[in-house]
């Protein structure tokens, strides 16, 4: 598990991640002092969930959450802060949790708790049922320029979503699309695709090589080349799905 601090006191920081890493020192802690830093890191890796303070020096924590909330298959936000005048606030904005300063080490267990069944939660997926097996292939209509090409799932390598962008790697080339990646993963369940990172949903059978890469993770390099890191919060499912327990 990977969670960010956002909060603009380095000893409110470094307090939380004394009490996270006191529940376990597996769980992966990064620290960000503006909102802008939190949505660079949000960005480049994959962040399970979110301790936000509200009352920053320069900034509200709300608006740092509507950011957040905005960007595609956001973390969960567990608001952490001094004032209890803002939990309603805080719920509408789909808060998981609302923790209140000073911080105990049952009440932080209790949200890491929480966090920790809602990551399961969205990890219980089945092995995909491949094209082969079922007999069919989907097809689907992406924009290239202005037309449209009709593309067989078969073909799709990967779907990436970095920055609101979606790209279609595919044996043809590349085509971007609307659509968020959890979409195009309910569109592709029932082919053999699975999802390895928050950014990457890959076709099993266009894996060409898997590398150990860093934290007892994987890097896998698809047919055209592509290398795709898989992050640790799918790394059972994708041992699973290629049998490698």
């Amino acid at each position: 598990m990977h969670l960010l601090i956002v909060d603009d006191e380095p000893l409110a920081r470094d307090e939380l991640t004394y009490l996270i890493h006191q529940i376990s020192k597996d769980i992966q802690v990064s620290q960000a002092e503006t909102g802008q830093e939190a949505l660079d890191i949000i960005s480049d890796e994959e962040v399970d969930g979110v301790f936000l303070d509200i009352q920053l020096s320069v900034e509200n924590g709300m608006s740092i959450a509507d950011d957040i909330n905005a960007l595609p298959n956001p973390p969960a936000i567990i608001f952490a802060t001094a004032y209890d005048a803002y939990a309603v606030a805080a719920f509408e904005r789909d808060a998981l949790d609302y923790v209140l300063k000073p911080f105990s080490l049952d009440r932080i267990q209790h949200s890491i708790n929480k966090l920790s069944s809602q990551v399961e939660q969205k990890l219980k997926v089945k092995r995909p049922v491949s094209t082969k097996e079922t007999g069919r292939t989907k097809r689907f209509p992406l924009e290239a320029g202005d037309k449209l090409v009709v593309v067989d799932s078969e073909d799709i390598l990967a779907v990436e979503v970095l920055k609101g962008q979606t790209t279609l790697y595919t044996r043809d080339g590349k085509y971007y699309d609307r659509q968020s990646l959890v979409k195009w993963e309910e569109k592709l369940s029932q082919e053999s695709f699975i999802r390895v990172h928050r950014s990457y949903l890959i076709q099993l059978d266009a894996i060409k090589e898997i590398q150990a890469w860093f934290n007892q993770t994987y890097q896998v390099t698809l047919e055209n080349g592509m290398k795709i890191p898989v992050s640790r919060s799918y790394l059972q499912d994708f041992k699973e799905a290629l049998g490698l327990n």
